[in-house]
């Protein structure tokens, strides 16, 4: 069904006032196929925002939808009856922040949400809201005794799911409690970009390659690329209140998780005393709307939930849609667009990466018309040709991915052939054995030289020199490596073509007054599945020259060793990263003579500093927190035994926080006493 139909048809039902049975039914079977492409591989039949239009008139006329990933037949799937049901339920959806902007009957605000909460309390009566992000990924039950996984099941449709128990046996939490915990299962980012680099394996986004693979025999590989973010806590045969659930994940978790990445707790909301809130619902919707693209996991909208256990009770649930929680929904970002055109690019790997070009789209007010299709398989699978028709979709601050769609059109497209010859040299192409990447074959290929030491300059934030410069720097025979950049005669630069006198005083001066930290040095190589940020995380504990050392008196293995017992590095990564030092040893052993800082000095240096865990509430200066950060200070959103201080404009109120932090004995402090304190203006 190609877009205009489709909004035809929504449209269609929009009108209606009610459907047959067997008209119902029809759209469900649509529904449902779109749903199985949406979770359970890479293409989709609607856009998200498709799929919500269709769903909600189904629902209004009467229909029954189940959403979520479908169990592939015969892969762990059980009749799904948890111990810990309470848990499982999903959220009603909310698309506005105000009545006053709903512009379609079959959508909802948060504030007539709010209205309905306080038309069955009274106006009086005072309670606290939490708004955290609403993770987009796939929801998991765990039960835990003694710390360890008993059972693992999904949501699941119909009544079955699938017992995922295999994936996460390994999984353990601080806390010995007989408790089910609620997650969503993620992949962030840099782990989904690691997962195809290591694999090969091609999928829309982090959220459907989830859906994907948790049905697949070899699920259990994948689960170190995972994140499992908690939610919700329930203690077997008992009750926690929200606040304890909450103390509860930070204690078993860290105060670090992604739970906490933004959760924000406003206290004494009544009928009559709603600004504030909305105040803080708005700001936080306005932030994460735009940067939303710029974290390091995928959320589609805020959750905002009642936290108080009494008024939940109160309020209910409606079929397993809790009426004390709501999900506030971002608008969604993709376009529908047509293919003009492809290209190929040569990266400093010497890894080959087709590029398609399609009629103009706009996002934030910034047009885009072209994006990389990530490596030689996924080209091959999207079977795209000039003429195609395709979704854009729109995150981490650029353009993320293009998706067929799957219509009657596309069909009649043939498939744009790949390269082969390189784009750089013209040299031969070849195919890696595992069929994910096309390189070019030519190890003499300037484009391989040039990439590596352009990369070099941008990960060690080496500025003001362009990739156009380091080519005539190269084809002068100044610059062959990037060891060349601290060697080459800086004199002869100024009788470079095009260059000049002071541009050899400006990329002598660029080179030589950056200090690197021993961390940059290394993760500005190259090395693959070696970020700056993970070099950084590994030269807490490590100094590079370590590195070195072990690999020089010992056998690699000893070294895959000690880095695979840090957090975060898989073997996958810890032989990357021991094969590129290996490649790249006499480059480093050559930047370590020069002048560097080593991380791990100052890391250990800044671990003796006393740090504080400061709770605010009711109010927020975000510069000051930048300032108690940057001194080694940590700003957790709930009050737990393991709170410092606690800062407010009222000592002497009354709020759950407040409460609390007078149950553990914490001090509470105003927000002049502390800046005074802690010598803040």
């Amino acid at each position: 069904m190609d877009k205009l139909k489709i909004q035809k048809f929504i449209m269609s039902l929009k009108q209606k006032k009610n459907l047959s049975a067997e008209k119902l039914e029809e759209v469900k079977s649509f529904l449902d196929k779109a749903s199985e492409a949406y979770y359970n591989t890479g293409q989709e039949i609607l856009s998200d925002d498709e799929f919500d239009a269709i769903a909600r008139e189904f629902k209004r006329l009467g229909g029954k939808l189940d959403v979520g990933a479908n169990p592939p037949k015969g892969k762990g799937t059980v009749d799904v009856s948890h111990t810990f049901a309470e848990l499982v339920g999903t959220l009603d959806k909310t698309n506005f922040i105000y009545e006053k902007n709903v512009d379609d009957p079959s959508k909802k605000s948060v504030e007539e949400w709010l209205n309905n909460i306080i038309k069955k309390l009274g106006n009086d009566k005072e309670f606290s809201l939490g708004i955290s992000f609403k993770f987009d990924g796939n929801s998991v039950v765990i039960e835990y005794k003694d710390g360890k996984v008993v059972r693992a099941l999904t949501r699941g449709r119909n009544g079955l799911g699938m017992d995922l128990t295999h994936v996460f046996k390994d999984h353990t939490i601080k806390r010995k409690d007989h408790v089910g915990i609620k997650y969503e299962i993620i992949i962030p980012w840099k782990r989904y970009e690691d997962l195809m680099k290591d694999t090969g394996v091609s999928y829309a986004n982090p959220r459907s390659l989830v859906s994907g693979k948790l049905g697949d025999d070899n699920a259990y590989e994948y689960y170190k690329y995972m994140e499992l973010v908690p939610l919700w806590v329930k203690p077997y045969n008992s009750t926690m209140e929200r606040t304890e659930q909450l103390e509860f994940i930070e204690e078993a978790f860290g105060e670090d998780n992604s739970l906490f990445s933004d959760y924000r707790l406003i206290e004494g909301v009544t009928g009559n005393n709603l600004t504030h809130f909305m105040e803080e619902l708005e700001d936080m919707y306005e932030k994460y709307n735009i940067e939303r693209y710029n974290l390091p996991f995928m959320i589609d909208g805020l959750v905002i939930e009642v936290l108080e256990e009494d008024i939940r009770n109160t309020l209910g649930y409606v079929n397993d849609e809790p009426n004390w929680a709501t999900a506030l929904k971002f608008p969604y970002m993709e376009k529908t667009t047509t293919v003009t055109d492809f290209d190929f690019t040569l990266g400093d790997s010497g890894i080959i990466t087709a590029r398609v070009w399609y009629e103009p789209v706009t996002f934030n007010g910034t047009e885009h018309r072209k994006q990389s299709l990530q490596n030689y398989k996924r080209f091959k699978e999207l079977g795209l040709g000039i003429g195609s028709q395709i979704l854009v979709q729109y995150r981490n601050d650029c353009l993320s991915y293009v998706v067929p769609i799957l219509n009657e059109h596309n069909k009649n497209i043939s498939p744009h052939p790949y390269t082969d010859k390189c784009p750089v040299c013209g040299g031969e192409v070849g195919i890696t054995k595992t069929g994910a990447f096309a390189y070019c074959k030519n190890e003499t290929c300037e484009g391989k030289t040039v990439g590596k030491i352009q990369n070099y300059l941008t990960k060690m934030d080496i500025k003001g020199i362009k990739e156009s410069t380091i080519v005539k720097l190269h084809n002068a025979g100044l610059v062959k490596s990037i060891t060349d950049l601290y060697t080459m005669d800086y004199g002869k630069i100024a009788e470079v073509d095009g260059l000049g006198a002071i541009a050899s005083i400006n990329i002598s001066g660029a080179i030589n007054s950056k200090i690197p930290y021993d961390y940059e040095i290394i993760g500005a190589l190259g090395i693959s599945s070696f970020s700056t940020s993970k070099a950084k995380e590994l030269c807490k504990v490590f100094s590079v020259q370590e590195m070195l050392d072990i690999l020089e008196s010992y056998y690699p293995e000893n070294l895959i060793n000690s880095i695979t017992q840090q957090e975060g590095f898989s073997d996958i990564t810890a032989n990357y990263i021991v094969e590129g030092l290996q490649k790249n040893k006499e480059t480093i052993e050559f930047l370590l003579k020069r002048e560097h800082k080593v991380f791990k000095t100052e890391y250990e240096k800044m671990a003796g500093v006393q740090a504080m865990k400061i709770v605010f509430t009711n109010f927020r200066d975000e510069a000051m927190q930048i300032q108690l950060e940057m001194a080694g200070h940590k700003i957790t959103s709930a009050v737990s035994r393991k709170t410092n201080i606690v800062v407010t404009p009222n000592p002497n109120g009354n709020t759950v926080k407040l409460k609390k932090a007078r149950e553990y004995g914490i001090r509470i402090v105003s927000v002049d006493e502390f800046k005074e304190e802690m010598g803040i203006s």
